[in-house]
């Protein structure tokens, strides 16, 4: 959606009804990085997740270590592209 701009000043209704990001695009390579608190909180809850999962069941069972950790990665990925920019690969540049 792309704001209706008035003499540079975005009407507060449409400014409103913008999607605030989570995630915005990597400057290089493809993939996110968090751009709020709400981003931060999903990769933090990720990463304390893996280290809680790898605890548990690293040495013990890697067949459902593997199986946890694609499930939190598939997940991770879903929410990124669902509350992020679209993404795409650049290299630099804005």
């Amino acid at each position: 959606m792309v704001p209706v701009e008035l003499w540079g000043v975005t009407p507060p209704a449409i400014h409103s009804n913008m999607k605030k990001l989570w995630f915005k695009r990597k400057r290089y390579g493809w993939g996110w990085t968090p751009c709020s608190i709400e981003g931060w909180t999903v990769t933090l809850v990720l990463i304390l997740s893996v280290i809680s999962i790898s605890m548990k069941y690293f040495e013990k069972n890697m067949k459902a270590w593997f199986s946890y950790l694609f499930l939190l990665i598939v997940i991770f990925i879903i929410i990124a592209y669902k509350t992020g920019e679209k993404p795409k690969f650049q290299w630099g540049g804005v």
